[in-house]
């Protein structure tokens, strides 16, 4: 299992900027990141790199439900990019 996180929490990222090299699935991509070629996550927009974690809560029909219905802790780790805030760069129309 290879996983290389190529950038840290909180690093400034380019458009498509290679944010992971995933070959098993560690990493989910979240906002503004993408599945790229040679599965790697990319970055969709200029930003910060922001990593979160989710526990599961599988419906009882899911396949992993007696697992954490018997005391296991299964978490997704996701990757957002973070967008800068775009203040004062539009204008409207009427007032071009």
């Amino acid at each position: 299992m290879i996983n290389k996180l190529t950038v840290t929490e909180f690093d400034l990222v380019n458009v498509l900027t290679s944010i992971v090299t995933v070959i098993v699935s560690k990493f989910t991509p979240a906002n503004q990141v993408r599945v790229g070629g040679k599965m790697t996550l990319n970055a969709l927009v200029d930003g910060k790199v922001m990593i979160t974690k989710e526990t599961l809560n599988p419906y009882p029909d899911s396949p992993i439900y007696p697992g954490v219905k018997s005391g296991d802790v299964i978490e997704r780790i996701f990757l957002h990019v973070l967008s800068e805030p775009q203040h004062n760069r539009f204008r409207l129309k009427s007032l071009i």
